[in-house]
């Protein structure tokens, strides 16, 4: 969809459980770098590159947002200046965001294992905004019944609080993991084909133009 608009577009297929907390920041971190060192050969301009990540990957996207200016990524795990980590754009659908009371617990478990008494609250993600997340858009759907509306809520307002220039949707109805959320990327019960979504590609192209 984003190709189609005109956008160059690269998929991570980042490392998951039972691989842990911090490896697949570092994979977005290492992503980064690669594309702005081919930036000429592929054409893509050093200062548009964004980011976007669903449900779990959407915490993975929002925390690498959150996080991308530490010495930690630039030096040991990435070994670069890190303005070649800077991301120019965040956006998330559904995203998973809190370890708190709206939590979904499941990616927690999945994304700390054992690690998971001693850095849950640092990957609380509405806890860590700060003045380096790029501008932002988000959406989300009020009936999601897997990750909890309040996720986006609270990031959102976090982002408010960090003066981050932010655009925020929650549709009325849909459940979780709706994708385009059109017969594109329906599976075979149907659900995810909701026309009250749908909209929200459009708005991300616009939004994604316009920055």
């Amino acid at each position: 969809m984003f190709m189609a608009a005109g956008f160059h577009t690269a998929v991570l297929r980042y490392s998951c459980a039972p691989t842990r907390y911090p490896v697949a920041l570092t994979e977005v971190a290492r992503s980064f770098k690669i594309i702005r060192d081919n930036a000429a050969a592929w054409h893509v301009d050093k200062d548009k590159v964004m980011i976007i990540g669903f449900s779990a990957g959407g915490h993975l996207a929002a925390d690498y947002c959150c996080e991308w200016h530490n010495d930690d990524f630039a030096g040991r795990y990435v070994s670069t200046d890190v303005n070649a980590l800077q991301p120019n754009g965040l956006m998330l659908g559904y995203p998973v965001i809190t370890s708190g009371e709206f939590a979904h617990r499941g990616s927690f478990a999945n994304l700390l294992g054992d690690k998971e008494a001693e850095v849950l609250d640092k990957v609380s993600l509405e806890k860590q905004v700060n003045e380096y997340v790029p501008k932002t858009f988000i959406w989300h759907t009020f009936t999601d019944g897997s990750v909890p509306v309040e996720n986006t809520l609270l990031f959102a307002s976090a982002l408010r609080k960090n003066n981050i220039n932010t655009e925020l949707h929650i549709f009325p109805v849909g459940g979780h993991g709706l994708a385009l959320a059109n017969e594109l990327t329906v599976t075979s019960h149907n659900s995810e084909n909701v026309k009250e979504c749908q909209p929200w590609t459009d708005l991300a192209i616009t939004w994604a133009k316009n920055l």
